[in-house]
């Protein structure tokens, strides 16, 4: 359902764009992107168009495993990097390791997150509805970068 605030943004494109038309043209070399969720479903597309287009992807992944079979020819698996968005612990590694091996983020597409969950107070489970919220304390350390959040609307 679309909300009474929601304005056609006159792109161009539609429903029935595909990822390749929408990125055709646009050159990402030199560009450093991380997509969460990027080994399935929409994610994986966007993984895939974003590197045709020359970007270097980091992608976090909680099943490591399935993202690299999922991304096998895609995404080296240097380049597939463990990270739960449940843990803030885990933010913390995953975000300090990009920080040691990137001077840079470009583009942050948060598409993974915590889906069907019961709304809970205690502390341990508000990690998980503000994992994605702190995840990328990286994207301060760079100019210049754009941040893309998903969100799918299940009926």
């Amino acid at each position: 359902m679309i909300s009474k605030q929601q304005k056609p943004i006159k792109s161009g494109f539609h429903a029935k764009t595909n990822a390749d038309e929408i990125i055709k043209g646009v050159d990402l070399s030199n560009k450093v992107a991380i997509v969460t969720g990027g080994y399935s479903g929409i994610g994986l597309e966007t993984t895939r168009e974003l590197i045709n287009a020359g970007a270097k992807v980091i992608i976090p992944a909680k099943r490591v495993e399935i993202a690299i079979k999922n991304l096998e020819g895609i995404v080296s698996k240097e380049d597939i990097i463990e990270m739960d968005l449940g843990s803030l612990n885990s933010v913390k590694k995953f975000t300090d390791g990009f920080k040691e091996n990137f001077n840079k983020l470009d583009l942050l597409i948060n598409n993974a997150g915590i889906m069907a969950c019961a709304f809970r107070l205690q502390p341990i489970h508000l990690q998980e509805y503000f994992g994605m919220i702190s995840t990328f304390k990286v994207i301060h350390m760079t100019s210049g970068w754009h941040m893309v959040n998903l969100k799918q609307h299940h009926h």
